[in-house]
């Protein structure tokens, strides 16, 4: 785990306005959209999309983007804990 990261509170907006903890994530380890994408077979914009609420990840993706950042899944992904 990347015990460096320190990640937004739920709902706690991040530095660049945003409120997607995967963007504060990948920002901070200076990986780009299209880096990640391909890392998990997902172009740029679906990056994007995902880092706007406006898709969502199967569970394969999510435990896939959690291990390339380096963090636990429900620390990008606290939605899933309401449901």
């Amino acid at each position: 785990m990347n015990e460096n990261i320190v990640l937004p509170a739920r709902h706690e907006v991040c530095g660049d306005g945003t409120r997607s903890p995967i963007r504060a994530a990948r920002v901070l380890l200076n990986m780009s959209q299209s880096v990640l994408g391909e890392a998990i077979g997902r172009d740029r914009s679906w990056i994007s999309r995902l880092e706007t609420g406006n898709v969502s990840a199967s569970v394969t993706e999510k435990v896939r983007i959690a291990q390339i950042l380096g963090l636990p899944v429900d620390s990008l992904f606290p939605e899933d804990e309401e449901e």
